[in-house]
Parts: C-alpha cells; structure tokens; sequence
C-alpha cells in the first residue's frame, strides 16, 4: 500500500468506489487493517467521510465491527462523528446498540470512566469495547440528541441511567476523564505510550521514562493527547534501552532458538546425564534469569525505571536523583517529600 501510494499517478483513484459503494478505506476499516487504514488516511489523503450504498461511512464499520484501534484512527485524522446512514443512525448509535449488560457492569462508576477510555484499544478490550466505543466517541464530539429515522437519539438506545449519565459526563467535560500523572500527581496525564496504550503521566514524567509505570512494558513511542484528540503535536520515539535490558533479552532469544532437553527425549522429560541424575541446568538458568530480573526490578527507580535508586525519602521509598528533584509527593506512598537523602 505505501508502495502503490507513492507512485499513484492520480491520487484521486484513492477514493474510487466499487459498485457497492465501498472505497479502499472502507474495506480496511471492515477487516481491522490498521496499517492500510493510517497509510489510506494519512499518505493517500482519503476522504474519510465517503459513505457507501447503505451510507455508512467507514467510521460507521469499524463500530460495528469494534475495532477500536481503527476507530481511534478515524477520530484522530478529523472524521465527522455525526454522519447518518440509511437508517439515520449516527456511529454512537451502532455502538450503543451492541453494548451488553456485561460491559454496563463495568460501567458503574462514573469515575472509572477514564480509565475505561485510557484503556481502549489495549489488548484483551476488543471484544467487549461497544461501550468503551461510545464513551470515547461521545468524548470527542458526538452528538447525543440526533435522531434517527424512528425518532431515537443514542440515549434512547441506552437503558442503563449509570451509561446515559456517564456519555453525558462524557459529551460535556472530556478532561475530567483524564486522570491525573501517577508520578506528580500535579498534572493530567497526557502521554499515550505505545505498544500498550497506557496513559497514566504527564507529558514531563513521561519525558524520564523508557518503561510504562503500569505495566512495565518497553515504551517504543509516546503520543501526546493533543494528537489521540485529533489535534496537533509530535510524537516522540523512544531510543536505546539498558545494556543489561538487552543482554537479557538476548539470553532469552537463545534459550528460545536453542533445542531444549525436552526436544531430544521423551515429551515432559529432562535429558539423563552419564551418571543417571538428569540434567536441570536449563531450568536454574531460567531460575536464575528470573531471580536477576527481580533483583534489577528491585533497585531500580520504580519512575524512569532506567536508573539505579540513590535517593531515599523519610518515608522509606526511594527513586534515583534525577526523579527525585523533582517530586514534590511520594510516587509510592504519596506522602509530601521533606527531606532527600543521597545514597552512596
């Protein structure tokens, strides 16, 4: 596709229509190609709100079929979110009418609502997103009083008070969704980190990190909000790890590549050594590989996650120096920081 995009002689073929109405942003929306959708969008210029026979656009098949990384996409590049189709129905009615009384169980507390939003997209929320869906839609600027052709608006596809409430909550204040930095907690978190799709400090933390706080998963590149709201900024890629991150890693690799004991006997057995007693080396290394991890967890500023802790606060809890000048509260505890001790 990126290939075909930089050497289209009429860039207009982009937005062709086969005889159903389809364009190529629609079939990528329809069959979750996230790639090709962002490649379609963003290098090939789509018109993102073309709308086929039934006049779906391809916001609306990406609600239907919950695949929120596309709709993410689709929000973020500008497309409108209250486009009816033949039926009236806007994208937040499709989604409001898959939801299950399993996802309004999760939709309890109002409060919970930014970590629901923070959360969509993450692995393990596909198939249960409609609702997550329509909380983030209406975040973003749907309408909720449209109606369709039988005189509903999405309210009235909704017979959960607690989700009516919550869109609503959503619809008029998206930055109270936004929880505040689990480092400072001074600021609204404002950094998407990918591949996790966490969202839990602000734009100054995030600049110490190279690991996610929540999950300790590698941070490959951060988002800002501005740009998962559909505005401007840049995203910043994250470069270099720990030379100890990448030895690790390659242990591990090897331990994969290499034939395990297990593989030259009987299935479930370790190999049997000349003198009878079988050989366990390969699970004391893996032992060992675990122990060193947790050792390195341990020492490590629970903050950047980069950096040996050498400052202790009176409460006990300590980050490296680096983090530490600049907290004002615990980022364990969150008791007010008094006094800074530097180790040696």
């Amino acid at each position: 596709m990126r290939v075909l995009l930089s050497k289209l002689p009429r860039p207009w073929i982009v937005d062709e229509k086969k005889d159903d109405g389809y364009t190529a942003l629609h079939l990528a929306a329809l069959n979750n190609h996230v790639e090709v959708a962002e490649q379609l969008a963003r290098a090939g210029k789509a018109d993102l709100d073309l709308q086929n026979v039934n006049l779906q656009t391809a916001l609306h098949l990406a609600v239907e079929r919950q695949h929120t990384q596309i709709v993410r996409l689709l929000v973020r590049e500008g497309a409108n979110l209250n486009v009816a189709d033949k039926d009236g129905d806007t994208p937040l009615h499709e989604a409001l009418r898959h939801h299950t009384l399993s996802q309004l169980r999760q939709l309890q507390d109002v409060q919970d609502v930014g970590r629901l939003l923070m959360g969509l997209g993450t692995q393990g929320q596909d198939k249960k997103s409609s609702s997550f869906i329509a909380c983030f839609l209406a975040a973003h600027g749907a309408d909720l009083e449209l109606k369709n052709k039988k005189g509903q608006t999405p309210l009235d596809l909704c017979p959960d008070p607690n989700l009516c409430k919550t869109l609503t909550t959503c619809h008029k204040d998206k930055e109270s969704l936004i929880e505040e930095c689990v480092v400072c907690s001074d600021r609204k978190a404002g950094m998407l980190f990918r591949p996790c799709g966490h969202m839990c400090a602000c734009e100054g933390c995030a600049a110490l990190m190279k690991k996610c706080v929540q999950c300790r998963a590698q941070i490959q590149h951060m988002v800002p909000l501005s740009v998962c709201c559909g505005g401007g900024g840049d995203v910043t890629y994250v470069k270099g790890c720990n030379a100890s991150e990448e030895t690790i890693s390659e242990v591990n690799a090897d331990l994969e590549e290499e034939p395990t004991p297990s593989n030259n006997t009987m299935a479930g057995e370790a190999l049997l050594m000349n003198n009878g007693s079988r050989d366990t080396s390969h699970s004391d290394i893996q032992k060992l590989q675990q122990q060193l991890q947790d050792i390195k967890e341990q020492t490590m500023c629970p903050v950047c996650l980069d950096r040996l802790k050498n400052m202790i606060f009176l409460c006990g809890h300590g980050t490296c120096q680096m983090c530490g000048d600049r907290m004002s509260e615990c980022p364990i505890c969150r008791k007010a920081v008094d006094k800074r001790i530097l180790l040696y």
